[in-house]
């Protein structure tokens, strides 16, 4: 009730509490009529979920969790799961624009969210227009006029059948004059999900005129009259592409098909459009595929598994966990992957003492199975932290000056029978050490000022 209740005032700002089940009938937030009835606010999920069980209403001409939201508007970190939308009725020379999270995303920002659940869209209309599209349709918003959508991703299926001209995108229906930046379309059922239009279909948007795509990919099959494994149709109109891919899915286009273009508007050699940066590999295209795009440079086998390809083409991408970069590769066996959507972690462990080594910290690579396995589950593994530790009565060591990626580094095991500080001499230097008994498990990062206050008592023993 609260979260439709939005609707009673716009221009406030929101946050989650908690995942929401919404069992009854719920209508979209703002619709984009007139200027005051978009979403004006700040919507922060927090983190949780938003499980529409009925689908959701439209509101006018417009359907979403926000029908409509405005210039300066901002809606970010949640998912939506719905059970399908509500086809806008759109008198003849209208539109209607239907998006997963936003139906109309009017100079806003979309950030850091997910849509997983299917929107199906049947429509018949003498209007066959390729400009007045009757049907803009998105996996995260339906029609980006001059708004921002970054870091989101969409895991449903989104078809659009009958008469009349539809832009269709996994992320975006129609991109006009916006940015699309850190997106993906990828399949949660393989079997279920694809990207269906009755004209212009494209993994990542519909349409994009005037607008900016960056830093995209698309697991997707699509189909369309036009179609494309990024964009159905690109405009000539200052648009670009870059920094994207297309794999795996099958891109079927009755007329005009491409592994990332489906069609230009006019004449490629306009120079009005640049797409740069970007390749479709392992992809069945079916039709006549569209060549005038700038694509990488594919040297060797397996070159779209290669950290080198991306490098030398200007990609912000590494092999390295925890990285501050764009993409995350594991050299030679995955295609990039957003580092945003991984979690940075230590693949940490602990082992006694055998014989082989002796007690400490010791990082290293870690193995290809792991960064892969780490991947499926949504980790970004920094090194792998192995902690050997004393067996028996030993005593360890921890270096109050000296600590490696945040975690205490252990030095050494002493004989002393005592926890507290003391000072020793480690490889000609001295340092101030803090002893700790046998059985003491630290946590994976932690200050020296932090253990200094649990080993003196003037932590509370549970945090301890």
């Amino acid at each position: 009730t609260d979260l439709q209740n939005i609707e009673v005032n716009k221009v406030c700002n929101y946050m989650l509490a908690g995942n929401i089940d919404v069992e009854n009938d719920f209508t979209a937030i703002g619709t984009n009529s007139e200027s005051d009835m978009k979403f004006l606010g700040y919507f922060d999920g927090l983190g949780y979920v938003i499980t529409f069980t009925k689908g959701i209403k439209a509101n006018g001409m417009t359907v979403g969790l926000f029908g409509a939201i405005g210039e300066g508007s901002v809606v970010e970190n949640f998912s939506v799961k719905t059970a399908g939308f509500q086809t806008p009725s759109v008198p003849d020379n209208y539109t209607g624009r239907i998006g997963g999270v936003v139906g109309h995303n009017f100079k806003g920002t979309i950030r850091n969210v997910c849509h997983d659940g299917s929107i199906s869209v049947s429509n018949s209309t003498k209007d066959t227009s390729d400009e007045d599209s009757k049907y803009y349709v998105g996996g995260i918003a339906g029609y980006n006029e001059g708004g921002t959508i970054e870091k989101v991703c969409n895991m449903g299926s989104i078809s659009v059948s009958g008469v009349g001209a539809s832009h269709v995108g996994g992320i975006v229906g129609y991109n006009y004059s916006g940015k699309v930046n850190v997106a993906c379309n990828v399949c949660n059922k393989p079997n279920d999900i694809r990207i269906q239009s009755n004209m212009f279909g494209g993994g990542i948007a519909g349409g994009n005129r005037g607008g900016s795509i960056e830093n995209v990919y698309n697991l997707v099959p699509v189909s369309g009259v036009w179609a494309g494994g990024i964009v159905g149709k690109c405009y000539d109109d200052a648009a670009s592409i870059s920094n994207g891919y297309h794999a795996l899915g099958e891109i079927r286009g009755s007329t005009m098909v491409g592994g990332i273009v489906g069609g230009f508007e006019k004449s490629y050699t306009a120079k009005k459009v640049t797409v740069e940066h970007v390749f479709s590999a392992n992809a069945n295209i079916v039709g006549q595929p569209v060549t005038e795009v700038t694509e990488l440079q594919k040297d060797g086998d397996n070159w779209w598994q290669r950290l080198e390809t991306f490098e030398k083409d200007g990609w912000s991408i590494s092999a390295t966990g925890g990285a501050d970069t764009t993409w995350r590769i594991c050299d030679g066996y995955s295609m990039p992957l957003f580092a945003a959507f991984l979690k940075p972690k230590y693949n940490s462990s602990i082992v006694k003492y055998d014989g082989t080594r002796p007690a400490g910290t010791y990082q290293s690579t870690p193995s290809i199975s792991t960064q892969l396995e780490g991947f499926k589950q949504g980790y970004d593994y920094i090194s792998d932290l192995t902690w050997v530790v004393p067996e028996n009565e030993a005593i360890v060591a921890y270096s109050f000056d000296k600590e490696y990626e945040n975690t205490i580094v252990m030095l050494q095991h002493l004989n002393t029978e005592e926890q507290g500080t003391t000072w020793a001499t480690t490889e000609s230097e001295t340092e101030k050490l803090v002893v700790v008994g046998s059985g003491v498990r630290l946590p994976d990062a932690m200050s020296a000022e932090d253990l200094e206050a649990i080993l003196s008592g003037t932590e509370e023993q549970e945090n301890a």
